[in-house]
This record gives C-alpha cells, sequence and structure tokens, in this order.
C-alpha cells in the first residue's frame, strides 16, 4: 500500500492571502520517494485544505528528514497534488556514537533509544533527536571508562604487595668467628 498523508499529520503554521504555510510532519517508516508522490498529499488536498501555492515544511517525527515543498497542482479526479521541492527534501547524516553504541527510533513517547552491544540500556529512552542520543551516549561512555579507570586503580592499590623476605642467614656455630 502506498503511503498517504493522513489529516492529523499536517498542521497549519501560517495562514496567508494568497498562500498558507504548513507544516507536515511524517512518519519513520515513509520515504522520500513516498512524499513526493502525487498520491501522498491526495486526500488531504480533496479536503480542500491544499491549494495551489501552499507551501508544506516536511520533516520527519524523528528529526532525520526534512525540506520544503509548494504545492503546483491539483488533481481533484484521481485525489493528486503535484508538489515541487523548494527546499530538497534530505537524510540527515546521523551523529558518530561510540564504539558498541548505537540508536534506534521506537516511537511513542521512547523516541530515540540507546543500545549498546546491540543490548537496549536500561532507562535511557526518550530523547527526541539523534543528536540527543549520541550526546547521552558520549557521556555514558565516558562515565564508564573513568569509572573502569577509577576500579583498576582501586584495585592496584589496595592489592595484596609481597614483600622481598630477608636473606635467610645461615647459624653462625659458637666460637666461629
Amino acid at each position: 500500500m502506498t503511503a498517504v498523508c493522513k489529516s492529523d499529520q499536517i498542521y497549519l503554521e501560517v495562514p496567508g492571502k494568497r498562500r498558507n504555510r504548513y507544516l507536515c510532519t511524517v512518519p519513520v517508516a515513509h520515504s522520500i520517494e513516498e512524499v513526493l508522490s502525487p498520491d501522498y498529499f491526495g486526500r488531504v488536498m480533496a479536503s480542500n485544505l491544499l491549494t495551489v501555492g501552499d507551501i508544506i515544511e516536511v520533516e520527519w517525527e524523528d528529526y532525520s528528514r526534512f525540506g520544503e515543498l509548494q504545492v503546483m497542482a491539483q488533481a481533484r479526479v484521481t485525489n493528486q497534488c503535484v508538489t515541487r521541492e523548494r527546499l530538497p527534501l534530505t537524510d540527515y547524516t546521523p551523529q558518530a556514537f561510540p564504539k558498541g553504541w548505537s540508536s534506534k527510533w521506537l516511537g511513542g513517547a521512547e523516541h530515540h533509544a540507546l543500545f549498546k552491544d546491540g543490548l537496549p540500556m536500561s532507562k535511557e529512552t526518550g530523547f527526541p533527536t539523534i543528536e540527543a542520543a549520541s550526546i547521552r551516549a558520549h557521556a555514558i561512555a565516558s562515565t564508564l571508562a573513568t569509572a573502569d579507570a577509577t576500579r583498576s586503580a582501586v584495585k592496584a592499590a589496595t592489592a595484596k604487595k609481597t614483600m622481598p623476605r630477608p636473606a635467610e642467614t645461615e647459624p653462625q656455630e659458637a666460637g666461629a668467628e
């Protein structure tokens, strides 16, 4: 099935005399190609929400892609809305994560969640952007590295130290000097 924009995904941001400006929040699963399809905004346009000249700011719910479209034509009979890119829809290059760390979009209240070595980190969810998740991953990794270094230092400081035994001297015989 082709992805389409639902009426609860698009909001009037700025009403105008000649055109309106809208914000469309796109689900993560929808591709750029689907958003550029004439069918994507067709149902919204059919409800008389969009008109020729209107501008649509498009951003994915995880902020991984964004751009701006302008409505160029409408085909009401087929529920199609032709748009043109004013600012190209682009994929954002994600932030670098520490070795073994990653982020995954969970949606809902969890937003982005942190994973270490493929396993979810307990209570490390709710990051609205991948940048926020990356910053937290770096902070945790730094803290863990510091904690590991501190543990090693404590272990070294408290390790049993073996003292060299004094050299055994042979008992001297009486009268021998």
